[in-house]
C-alpha cells in the first residue's frame, strides 16, 4: 500500500517468493532516481521514507540472494497491489535438488501443545487477539460395529455365524454434545473453561463483535440422544462480564454453515438443513446478513450452488474452500461483499468435505487429513504439503507466524472418537518442506 502526506511520502510494500508466496526477509529495495532504499523484515514488508512524490515512471529495483533481481515501475507496482514477486534462480533450485535435498522435510514439522480439557469435534470457534474460544462441539464416540464385525469374521477362517453375532452385540457408540466454552491462551499455552453452561449443540458457527460471542446454527440432540434437530437459538456471550443472552430470531437454521464477520455485520452462507435415516443430507444455497447493531436479518443473493462449506474473509472477499453438496468438493469460490458477485476461481488438487481454513493477509492455509495447503490469493498458486496428522472436523488458526490446529476426531480400528490434541506449525517451515503437489489457478 502507498500512503501520502503533504510533507512526506511513505512507500510501502511486500516481497514474496513467486512460487510459494512465502514472504522474503532480507530482500533489498532501491528507488533508482532517488538513490534511496530499504530491506524487508521477517514478514517480507518494507517501508521507504522519501522526500518528494515519486513519478509513475520511476523504477524500483528488488534483489535477494538466490533470486533473480527484478526492476518494476511505480505504476506497475501499484497495479500489483504493492506486491513484488521474485523468481528463484534455476541454479539455486538445481543445487537444492542435487546436494541439499536432505535438508527438505518430507512432511511439515509440528509441535504438540497443551491438550483441550474436553475432547470435541465439529465445534464452533473464533479467535480474539491471542485467545481461541471453542464452543460446544461433538463429543460422541462412534463404533462402526457392523464393519468391525465383518472385518474380524472375514479375517478369521474359523469364524462362525455365532462369532459374527457376538461381535455385533458389542457396540460402544455413545452420542453426546458439549455445553462447555473452552478458552485457549496462545501466549501461555494454557486452557481454561467458562462456568457458563451453553446450549448442548455441535456443527454450529461462532463470530465475535465488541467482546461478545455470537453462537448460532448447528444441531442439538433430543433428550434420549436418538434424534437430532436444527438449533434455532442464538446465544450471545459477553466474555468480559461472563453473561449469556438468548436471541430467538435466526432465519438461517442450518448445520455446518459458513459465517464471516464484516464490520458490524455477520454473513452466513449455506449449510445442511436435513439428514435422512440413511445419512443423506439436504443442503441449502441460502445466504443471510445479520446486522449486529440493529438486530435485523436480511436475505442476500443465493449462492451458485447448495452446499456446506468453510472459508475465510480477506478484505471484502469471501473465499469458500471445498465443502459438501452430497459429495466432497474441490471448489474455490469467491463472494465479493461490495458487489454481491460470485466467482468460481478453480479447484484444489483434491476434494475436501470439511477442511479447516484460516488466513494471514493474502495467504490462505487449508488443513485436510494428512495435508496442509497454502493458497496465495495474489499469485493464485496452490501448494500441497504432507503433515503426519489425521484428525478431521478440527479448527485452524493463525497467530504470530504460527498455525494452530485444534481438536477434531480421529478414526482407529473402526472407532471414531473426539480428539483433545492441539498442534502448532511454524509458517517458516513451509520453506524447509517439500511441496507434494502444486497448481496455478487460471481464473484469478
Amino acid at each position: 500500500m502507498i500512503s501520502y502526506s503533504i510533507f512526506s511520502q511513505t512507500f510501502e510494500g511486500t516481497v514474496l517468493d513467486n512460487n510459494t508466496g512465502i514472504p522474503l526477509e532480507g530482500a533489498n529495495l532501491y528507488i533508482t532516481s532517488l538513490k534511496t532504499g530499504a530491506s524487508t523484515n521477517t514478514k517480507g514488508q518494507f517501508k521507504i521514507s522519501i522526500p518528494s512524490h515519486i513519478s509513475q515512471t520511476d523504477s524500483i529495483l528488488c534483489s535477494h540472494l538466490g533470486y533473480y533481481p527484478k526492476t518494476i515501475s511505480y505504476s506497475d507496482f501499484e497495479q500489483q497491489k504493492s506486491i513484488i514477486q521474485l523468481q528463484p534462480k534455476i541454479e539455486s533450485l538445481k543445487t537444492i535438488q542435487l546436494t541439499g535435498s536432505k535438508h527438505l522435510f518430507s512432511s511439515l514439522p509440528f509441535k504438540q501443545l497443551q491438550a483441550m480439557p474436553e475432547a470435541v469435534s465439529a465445534f464452533g470457534s473464533t479467535r480474539i487477539d491471542n485467545k481461541i474460544y471453542v464452543v460446544g462441539g461433538d463429543a460422541s464416540v462412534v463404533d462402526q460395529v457392523v464393519q468391525s464385525a465383518l472385518h474380524n469374521t472375514s479375517n478369521n477362517a474359523r469364524a462362525s455365524l455365532s462369532d459374527l453375532m457376538k461381535d455385533l452385540r458389542y457396540d460402544s457408540t455413545w452420542e453426546s454434545f458439549s455445553t462447555v466454552l473452552q478458552i485457549y491462551d496462545i501466549a501461555s499455552n494454557s486452557w481454561t473453561t467458562s462456568d457458563l453452561k451453553l446450549r448442548k449443540r455441535a456443527y454450529q458457527t461462532v463470530e465475535h463483535f465488541n467482546n461478545q460471542l455470537y453462537i448460532f446454527g448447528g444441531i442439538r440432540l433430543s433428550t434420549n440422544h436418538k434424534l437430532q434437530y436444527l438449533d434455532d437459538k442464538i446465544e450471545v456471550i459477553d466474555i468480559v462480564n461472563n453473561t449469556k443472552l438468548i436471541d430467538d430470531t435466526n432465519p438461517h437454521q442450518t448445520a455446518n454453515a459458513a459465517s464471516f464477520r464484516y464490520q458490524n455485520k455477520i454473513i452466513v452462507l449455506g449449510g445442511s438443513t436435513k439428514i435422512s435415516p440413511n445419512g443423506k443430507k439436504t443442503f441449502t444455497d441460502a445466504a443471510h446478513l445479520y446486522n449486529l447493531e440493529t438486530g435485523y436479518w436480511y436475505a442476500l443473493k443465493n449462492m451458485p450452488e447448495a452446499k456446506a462449506s468453510q472459508g475465510v474473509l480477506i478484505k471484502n472477499i469471501i473465499y469458500l474452500i471445498g465443502g459438501n453438496n452430497g459429495k466432497p468438493l474441490a471448489h474455490i469460490d469467491t463472494y465479493n461483499i461490495n458487489t454481491g458477485n460470485w466467482q468460481h476461481m478453480g479447484d484444489t488438487v483434491n476434494a475436501m468435505e470439511a477442511p479447516a481454513v484460516t488466513a494471514n493477509e493474502h495467504m490462505i492455509y487449508i488443513y485436510d487429513k494428512g495435508q496442509l495447503i497454502t493458497f496465495n490469493t495474489l499469485t493464485t498458486i496452490l501448494n500441497c504439503y504432507n503433515i503426519n496428522l489425521t484428525q478431521k472436523q478440527c479448527a485452524l488458526y493463525c497467530c504470530e507466524n504460527h498455525l494452530y490446529l485444534i481438536g477434531g476426531f480421529t478414526e482407529n480400528n473402526f472407532l471414531q472418537s473426539p480428539s483433545a490434541q492441539v498442534y502448532s506449525i511454524d509458517i517458516d517451515e513451509f520453506l524447509n518442506t517439500k511441496i507434494k503437489a502444486s497448481k496455478h489457478l487460471e481464473n484469478p
